[in-house]
């Protein structure tokens, strides 16, 4: 809070006159606080908010019952056990200190607590400064009161906390509020104008006063519908939760093709993992779900980018389709469904490249001390042997023979004991080292090396192999820190093409993939011998798997339970189950089977052979 700012409108307030009494009582009040001291649960605080206009109107008396909104807060406050009041002042209503100097020493009166005053004109969020045992209060003039995006943008994240919307419009100053004409539809618009920006901005928790003692609710479902409630109000009527029963609400959102999250069904029905369980969530809450038609077709693909920004805007309240949350998203997002890695999936070796059949038969230790054995016995050859016969060439060519059981190339002239036993044990040594050797081999040569495999960044860029990614994909990527000679082998493309290349499983190329998607892919090659793909090591992550969904919207809460029960109860799998089967009977997927069925040696109807010559 800037300290000019806070001395100009003080300024501006104190010398008016009329306006003394409330300054005086307020600022006594801030006064015997120190500014400095800290918040404490167990204090209640008014958040006095100030808006600036370039013109500041003149207003007269109006007719606002102090009385009966300080018995609605006492009501409140037995109920709940209210520890915070949070009051929202038009600085329109600031010319007009006949209702705050009626209304503040009441209110006062009834709750003496210190109170914490701040006057300013920045936003600044409330959500963690408040608990839900709050009750926040709204000073309006109309609807296009600057204080009511002021509200909205502090109570981003918390608009469902308790809120009382105090309505005083500024051409209403009559006592007997006798109404002509003009009045009446002014004050009418501006009641319906209020409502719908309270349903837009998801006040889900409010009630209304306005002038006359009149009290308004809203009931929201299945339509928007205002309710006046003067006459037979009582606590249990307000701040009601709609959570588990919407009323057949209709919830619009697109439903477009991205396999295998979401995609449509013939008769139009969503299926998919994430399909299926929107759809189960909007029948458990009563809802109805709509598709908004953005996708003509049932295999338009869908576009993220678009989605995100539309439930930001607000245009969709809610999307059913699922991302896994790597992208600086605007929109708000949902209790997490899953955990995702981001990795890239590329495609299997059935062949190890020929020398590392000879290579890895044995272990790198191994290898070490056979080469040590072959100069050892070169050595001793070169030792034993007449000194008039000592050829370093013959005895290395001996050694190696004998290593690999084969004959001397020439015995050795000697009659010496030790040479003939020296030649035994080569033999022995040869024999069982190359008994050993091919039996290794023979075993290798009949799988494929699992470390063979492109697993690493190093082995990828061993290859000349391209890998797609999506567009929006691309930049998070470059963020990422990856080999540059890697961002170089990566090909940007749209949804479309990606889902033609990397659902049908092409070898030609490496893709980006996230982990429910790869596990949904796997399963079309489980049957298989040799796997087409296999994910690889290079992953980022891990990134939540979330529906995008308005921050403030009423289905939030019973969003996340649901999440939650299906979760354990198993539901999950089953659906992803399900959605497998969808897929494979529409034929967007295809479980590949290898027939390796032993064909009879004699035909049908024969009982002998018989061979020609």
């Amino acid at each position: 809070m800037e300290g000019q700012k806070t001395i100009d409108v003080q300024e501006k307030v104190s010398n008016d006159s009329n306006n003394k009494a409330i300054v005086d009582m307020i600022y006594e009040d801030f006064s015997t606080t120190p500014s400095d001291s800290p918040i404490t649960s167990h204090a209640t605080y008014l958040l006095l908010i100030l808006m600036a206009s370039h013109f500041i109107m003149e207003t007269k008396t109006q007719v606002f019952n102090s009385s009966l909104a300080i018995e609605i807060s006492k009501s409140l406050h037995k109920a709940f056990k209210i520890r915070n009041f949070v009051f929202f002042l038009s600085e329109h209503l600031l010319n007009d200190m006949d209702i705050m100097a009626d209304f503040f020493p009441k209110f006062w009166k009834n709750f003496p607590r210190t109170p914490y005053v701040m006057v300013t004109r920045m936003y600044s969020h409330m959500q963690g400064f408040l608990d839900t045992r709050s009750l926040i209060y709204v000073f309006t003039t109309g609807y296009d009161d600057p204080i009511l995006n002021l509200a909205a943008n502090n109570l981003k994240g918390i608009r469902y906390f308790r809120t009382i919307l105090v309505f005083l419009p500024r051409g209403i100053h009559n006592k007997s509020i006798v109404l002509d004409a003009e009045e009446y539809v002014n004050f009418n618009d501006n009641l319906l104008n209020i409502f719908a920006w309270i349903w837009k901005k998801q006040f889900s928790r409010t009630l209304l006063l306005s002038v006359a003692n009149n009290i308004y609710l809203q009931e929201p479902f299945p339509t928007p519908t205002i309710i006046n409630k003067t006459d037979n109000w009582s606590i249990g009527d307000f701040f009601i939760r709609y959570t588990k029963n919407l009323r057949g609400r209709i919830i619009k959102t697109p439903i477009c093709y991205d396999l295998p999250r979401v995609f449509r069904l013939p008769n139009n029905v969503p299926s998919g993992v994430s399909g299926k369980l929107f759809a189960a969530f909007m029948r458990s809450i009563n809802a109805s779900l709509i598709d908004d038609t953005t996708c003509y077709s049932i295999k338009t693909p869908y576009n993220l980018t678009k989605i995100l920004q539309d439930v930001y805007e607000g245009h969709f309240e809610i999307s059913i389709h699922s991302y896994t949350e790597m992208l600086h998203s605007p929109a708000g997002s949902s209790y997490p469904v899953g955990i995702n890695d981001f990795c890239f999936i590329v495609p299997f070796r059935r062949h190890s490249p020929e020398h590392l059949f000879l290579q890895r038969t044995l272990q790198n230790s191994a290898w070490v001390l056979v080469v040590f054995g072959v100069f050892y016995v070169t050595l001793c050859i070169l030792w034993l042997s007449p000194e008039e016969k000592r050829d370093f060439s013959l005895a290395f060519l001996q050694s190696i023979s004998s290593f690999l059981y084969l004959p001397p190339p020439q015995t050795l002239n000697t009659r010496a004991k030790y040479t003939h036993i020296l030649s035994i044990l080569l033999f022995i040594l040869g024999f069982c080292l190359t008994n050993l050797y091919q039996s290794k081999m023979s075993s290798y040569l009949t799988a494929s090396l699992p470390d063979s495999q492109i697993n690493t960044m190093a082995d990828l860029l061993a290859t000349d192999l391209k890998v797609m990614v999506m567009e929006h994909e691309l930049p998070i990527l470059k963020s990422a820190g990856f080999h540059s000679e890697f961002l170089k082998r990566l090909i940007p493309v749209k949804k479309d093409i990606m889902d033609f290349h990397r659902d049908h499983l092409n070898t030609t190329y490496g893709y980006s993939s996230q982990t429910d998607r790869w596990h949904f892919l796997n399963k079309q090659q489980v049957q298989l011998n040799y796997p087409l793909f296999h994910l690889s090591e290079i992953c980022i992550g891990p990134y939540y798997l979330v529906f995008p969904i308005h921050e403030d919207s009423i289905l939030h809460k019973s969003l996340r339970y649901f999440i939650l029960y299906t979760a354990q109860y198993g539901l999950q799998v089953y659906w992803s189950r399900g959605a497998f089967a969808d897929a494979l009977a529409l034929k967007y997927v295809n479980m590949m089977v290898v027939n390796e069925e032993i064909k009879p040696f004699l035909e049908p109807g024969k009982t002998s052979l018989h061979f020609e010559t």
